[in-house]
């Protein structure tokens, strides 16, 4: 919970606080940004908000989840201005011009939500 990426992310859901702020904002009953259940609440409900706004960008049920977990690495504007750069949605056009890191993170989370849900084969 006290953890801090060297960009300043935060806790267990390494939320940037700008991020957190704007969530308190809608969710003023959280607590601060270390306290694990006010933290983990704030994550999920800015994942939550990116995935309803990359259904928008490209509402192809394979498409949703990488795009709002690149979201939440990198940024949704980032993603925008590649979007918008590249003229697609599509998640593996845009793969190769992401940062190592948001591919790397993308990658692991998708494999790891496959692992514990038992659909890992």
């Amino acid at each position: 919970p006290d953890s801090i990426s060297y960009k300043g992310a935060i806790g267990i859901m390494q939320i940037m606080p700008a991020t957190y702020d704007e969530i308190k904002k809608k969710l003023n009953h959280l607590k601060d940004i270390y306290d694990p259940e006010s933290n983990i609440e704030a994550g999920a409900f800015y994942l939550s908000s990116l995935i309803r706004q990359t259904e928008k960008l490209n509402p192809h049920p394979k498409e949703i989840i990488p795009l709002a977990l690149a979201s939440y690495n990198w940024g949704i504007g980032n993603i925008k201005r590649l979007i918008k750069k590249l003229k697609t949605t599509s998640w593996m056009k845009l793969l190769d011009h992401h940062p190592e890191e948001t591919k790397n993170y993308v990658k692991k989370v998708l494999f790891l939500y496959l692992k514990y849900s038992g659909k890992l084969l």
